[in-house]
């Protein structure tokens, strides 16, 4: 077999620099486990300028990371690392070769698109004539297994794939495969179908048109999709995940799972979603409605919440959690709140707090929808 490991850390964000439980970071162990199964130096892809898109994280947040004041400096604003801090981490990280990618979007400034990343790769494929697939990780995917990469490898050659992945297994146990082959046509399908940066991207790029390639897939005896993990360095919650699961040294994918399925309080880490009430009232009782047996008559009901005392509520909790998605309202129709366009706006504007708005769709005023839609991200 003939590969060329690639690890994309285009898109990473600090948590993949900030030191795990046995002190390497979530790209210097991407790398290692690449190096290890393909007995090669990967390819790490990176930004051209060091910039990547805004992602909301607060100033806890990067207090929290243990950075000092000039590696917090460095810092986008919004938690990516700048061209010194990956330059910094790269240089601890083992062997390895480093293509920087340039970005067309956001003036020169947004991560790669796909279709850019697919370009560079191809044009890796052509300084190294002889490699025949490329094994394609992403740099924030500490616990990538060095035994399920060959697996994976292994597979795509034996039944002559175009396109290799791993199912079942935690997301991010696996590397993706691609024959070098299809590299170039996958870059013009994504830049045809405008497919952004982010997670899964290749697979992403390959659904567009799914039956045009000959696709494989290597299936965990196990089937862990329904815990809904994500083994990626990419959010506070992600990393203290990982960094628990580190701690527990799985070799290989098979201890991997059996940790997961084993120790299943290590995968309760911080809120992802928070429920809050900002009003009694409902315009519809609703006859499989419970508020009605221990609220009274909902129809008459208002107690609106302050929105002073809400966006404080969502303040403190991003503040603990880092990002968190808050649902208004557990049984009240948001719509009926009379300063729900100030609520709206005031949650929007924290750093790492997604809204969630719970309607009935009944009681809106039509003006502060359409003021909320274009003012708010």
């Amino acid at each position: 077999m003939s590969g060329l490991a690639v690890v994309n850390a285009t898109n990473i964000n600090r948590y993949a620099l900030t030191p795990l439980s046995d002190g390497r970071s979530a790209l210097a162990a991407s790398i290692e486990a690449l190096s290890a199964a393909t007995g090669t130096p990967p390819l790490v892809l990176v930004p051209a300028d060091g910039a990547t898109p805004a992602e909301r994280v607060t100033p806890a947040d990067v207090a929290a990371s243990g950075a000092s004041a000039g590696g917090a400096a460095r810092h986008s604003a919004h938690g990516f690392p700048g061209r010194a801090e990956l330059q910094e981490a790269l240089a601890g990280c083992g062997g390895h070769t480093v293509r920087a990618v340039p970005s067309t979007g956001e003036a020169g400034r947004g991560a790669p698109t796909p279709a850019e990343l697919f370009q560079a790769m191809a044009e890796a494929v052509s300084d190294l004539s002889d490699a025949e697939e490329l094994l394609v990780v992403d740099g924030d995917r500490p616990l990538v297994q060095p035994d399920l990469i060959e697996r994976v490898w292994r597979h795509h050659v034996d039944y002559a794939a175009q396109y290799t992945f791993a199912d079942g297994y935690p997301d991010g146990a696996a590397p993706e495969v691609l024959a070098s082959t299809v590299v170039k046509e996958l870059g013009r399908l994504a830049g045809a179908r405008e497919v952004q940066p982010g997670d899964h991207w290749i697979f992403r790029c390959v659904e567009k048109d799914i039956n045009a390639f000959d696709v494989e897939t290597v299936l965990s005896d196990v089937d862990l999709r329904m815990l809904r993990i994500s083994l990626a360095c990419n959010s506070r919650r992600n990393h203290l995940l990982c960094s628990r699961i580190v701690e527990r040294q799985p070799a290989g994918a098979a201890e991997l799972v059996d940790v997961v399925q084993r120790e299943a309080h290590l995968l309760r880490t911080l809120p992802a979603y928070m429920g809050v009430q900002i009003i009694d009232g409902c315009p519809q009782a609703c006859s499989y409605c419970p508020f009605s047996r221990f609220g009274g008559n909902i129809l008459e009901q208002r107690n609106a919440m302050p929105v002073e005392r809400f966006t404080e509520l969502c303040r403190r909790a991003v503040e603990f959690a880092g990002e968190l998605t808050v649902g208004i309202s557990l049984w009240g129709e948001p719509a009926l709140h009379p300063g729900i366009e100030e609520l709206a706006r005031g949650a929007a504007e924290i750093p790492g707090c997604t809204l969630l708005i719970e309607t009935s769709g009944v009681g809106w005023d039509g003006a502060v929808l359409e003021r909320l839609a274009s003012s708010t991200p």
